[in-house]
């Protein structure tokens, strides 16, 4: 993936003219074998028509083609997925080889064909998007100014998804087409005062604004296909089926703000917004919000003192706030679905989601206290904050059981806290005139705490992995936010796992693996420039967290992990070279096996003397359990057959798939040059500069197994913790070139 840019500046008498353009193309192999080609022009004009009137211009257009755009998570169309679940041993040869004459699949033990899922499933999409503003500003009055802003957004966007005839996921195959639009318009009017006398400021604005969100989606489907290879709705087998979206959002907002100077070493600062929201009910749709800082610059103080040397600047600062949110569209009255006729007799469906009238908004009240300081002629600055929030009534989507008729439930869920401390240290410990080390360190440390839920809830679940039988990720009151609980096999009161007589773990469906959240999290930058040349690069790391892997758990499963070798060679040996039974391979012989006349397992149990040799997967910290009266708590030595247990008992203890999302990143590099001025003297630039960049470059360290990126997720959104299917880490790579006349 390649990036090259061009910007041409040009500065006039009455107006200044800024001119960008950007490129994107390339093969993207690692998010899904696509193809992007990406154009964008930004134009921004700012003239002065009159003394008292100056108009500034902002416009983006950005035209987006992409072919084959990545299927994500555990989809059978996602290439990536599937290739994870084919043999090690599996040649390319083998692979491409993945149609018979007849245009069905070419099966290969049992697997599906990754190669299948390139060629003969495809989607394409183009996206034009335009984004400009206007802004009008008046000089009303020695100190008094008013702002006029208009902004739009607009959007549009068609495509289409297909998957062959004969699919091993879809044998009848799938076509749709899709369009759609959607715009985002802004208008703002904004009176602004400034005033100083003497040693006192003031600085107020008042103003208001509207804000309307709307969007509009037009999907056909075919769910058959009449004739393979041929995409297009007029090949279908089957009823054309169409679906509407709609999304529409009206925010109405007043707000005022106020600063307060005296000597230029202390300030107060007021806010107070209201807003009336579309998405929520009457009686609800208005709220307030206001807020209040206090800065204290007490380095003005110390000036021309011994201190001052050292000490260049020093700030104090709190602040306490409140904010309001609202909800998305359609949250408030349940409704039906028209799904199709039976016997010419129209049926509907309920929503999955039971929505609520009664929704409240958000509300989140914080404060925090925090310093700047400065040291040796900004050599050395340190900026640490402490902060504290809770927000209430946080606007929640729940799994509820399905005998309420829905599968889920819209409510406002009690109190969620948030604290902690963020600390950023820079620093400069070289400066010469041709040379210049800067070095940035940055940490943050957040607590949560669920506080309260809904009444007579204790938790309730963010996200899943099949359900209460699988992983769960939950909001749980008294513990911070986002607990990992899952099925896993029963442990005694010494922590060692209870088996039955066959060796069979017991499970419990609740166990606790953990949370997903990190201790901590930081980053380390560092630049240097050598006259015109510059070079930097920059550290992610993250500490604690846990996540679930369902690539590690059908990986291993399928026999594909480097977890699953263990045992194989000890199972071969035991198997084919000394030709063990499945008893023998046991260590023991259980009564039934026996010459003597009673089952007593006291009377009959019959040991091989080198029952300690592994003759598969043996499996640490195991006891029997009560129901195995003879051996009961005593230790178990019972080796698996691999194939047996990674298909069978792996899937009884997901923690074995729940890792550490601990890890340190080389997130980006880059190298830039700014060309001397001698060499522009006979040529219409001001300044020129190339730079090459490139991001997300390695992983340092990582507890993930290899080629799962710790940072691996399903969702964006509040269900973080599981991993569904990842596409492999990968890296971009820039160029870019300024200019200015």
């Amino acid at each position: 993936m390649m990036t090259n840019s061009v910007s041409i500046d040009k500065v006039a008498e009455i107006a200044s003219i800024r001119f960008s353009y950007t490129n994107t193309h390339g093969n993207d192999i690692l998010e899904g074998f696509n193809e992007r080609d990406r154009h964008a022009f930004n134009l921004r004009t700012t003239m002065k028509l009159k003394k008292w009137l100056s108009i500034d211009v902002n416009t983006r257009y950005t035209i987006d083609n992409v072919d084959n755009r990545a299927f994500r998570n555990n989809s059978n169309r996602n290439p990536i997925y599937m290739l994870t679940q084919v043999p090690r041993d599996a040649s390319y040869e083998e692979l491409s080889d993945y149609k018979n004459p007849d245009g069905t699949p070419h099966s290969f033990r049992g697997f599906q064909n990754p190669y299948w899922s390139m060629h003969e499933t495809s989607n394409a999409d183009t996206k034009q998007w335009f984004f400009g503003d206007i802004t009008l500003n008046f000089d009303l009055y020695k100190g008094l100014r008013l702002r006029l802003r208009g902004a739009t957004d607009i959007q549009t966007g068609s495509g289409w998804t297909f998957s062959n005839y004969n699919s091993p996921f879809d044998v009848d195959g799938q076509y749709d087409e899709f369009q759609e639009n959607s715009y985002n318009n802004n208008y703002e009017a904004l009176l602004m005062y400034n005033k100083r006398i003497k040693k006192f400021s003031i600085n107020a604005n008042f103003g208001g604004s509207v804000r309307t969100q709307q969007s509009k989606k037009i999907q056909d489907r075919v769910d058959a296909l009449m004739q393979p290879d041929v995409k297009s709705l007029e090949n279908n087998a089957a009823q054309i089926k169409a679906t509407t979206g709609y999304n529409k959002k009206t925010k109405e907002s007043v707000f005022a703000t106020a600063s307060f100077g005296y000597g230029d070493f202390i300030y107060l600062d007021v806010t107070g917004r209201n807003d009336w929201s579309s998405a929520l009910g009457r009686g609800n749709w208005s709220y307030f919000y206001p807020s209040g800082s206090i800065s204290f610059v007490f380095s003005e103080l110390l000036k021309n003192t011994a201190i001052n040397k050292v000490l260049s600047f020093g700030k104090i600062r709190g602040s306490i706030a409140k904010v309001g949110n609202d909800t998305g569209f359609d949250m408030l009255y349940s409704s039906y679905s028209y799904k199709g006729s039976y016997l010419d007799m129209s049926w509907f469906e309920r929503d999955n989601l039971e929505k609520n009238p009664n929704i409240k908004p958000e509300t989140t009240r914080s404060w925090e206290v925090g310093a700047d300081l400065r040291f040796f002629k900004n050599r050395l600055n340190i900026d640490v904050t402490y902060y504290d929030k809770s927000t209430f009534d946080q606007i929640v989507r729940a799994d509820v059981t399905a005998a309420r008729g829905a599968n889920q439930l819209m409510f406002n869920a009690g109190e969620i806290r948030n604290w902690g401390t963020e600390l950023t240290v820079t620093g400069t410990p070289v400066r010469t005139k041709d040379f210049e080390w800067t070095t940035s360190l940055n940490w943050s440390k957040n607590n949560s705490e669920v506080v309260s839920l809904i009444d007579g809830v204790s938790r309730y679940m963010l996200t899943s992995w099949n359900g209460l039988n699988g992983v769960q990720v939950y909001a749980e009151v008294g513990k911070p936010y986002g607990q990992m609980y899952g099925t896993d096999p029963v442990r005694n009161e010494q922590g060692q796992f209870l088996v039955n007589a066959e060796g069979r773990y017991a499970q419990e469906v609740d166990h606790y693996f953990g949370s997903v959240s990190p201790d901590w999290i930081g980053g380390w930058s560092n630049k240097f420039r050598w006259r015109d040349l510059d070079f930097g690069f920059h550290f992610d790391f993250k500490k604690g967290g846990k996540v679930w892997s369902y690539s590690g758990y059908e990986g291993s499963r399928n026999g594909l992990t480097v977890q699953s070798l263990d045992g194989r060679e000890e199972h071969l040996y035991s198997n084919l070279i000394v030709g063990e039974n499945t008893e023998e391979r046991r260590g023991f012989l259980q009564p039934q096996y026996t010459n003597k006349a009673n089952t007593d397992y006291a009377a009959n149990y019959v040991p091989y003397i080198d029952a300690s040799r592994p003759k598969g997967v043996y499996a640490p910290n195991r006891v029997y359990n009560e129901s195995v009266a003879f051996w009961a708590g005593q230790p178990c030595n019972i080796a698996y057959e691999p194939q047996n247990y990674w298909q069978g008992e792996s899937s009884r203890q997901l923690s074995r798939y729940v890792y550490d999302a601990s890890y340190i990143k080389l997130r980006e590099v880059s190298i830039g040059y700014n060309l001397p001025k001698k060499f522009l003297r006979k040529t219409p630039f001001k300044s020129a500069r190339i730079a090459a960049v490139g991001r997300n470059l390695a992983i340092i360290l990582q507890n993930t197994p290899r080629g799962l990126d710790p940072e691996a997720t399903s969702t964006t959104s509040n269900g973080q913790g599981l991993e569904m299917g990842f596409a492999l880490p990968s890296a971009n790579y820039g160029f870019d070139l300024k200019v200015s006349f």
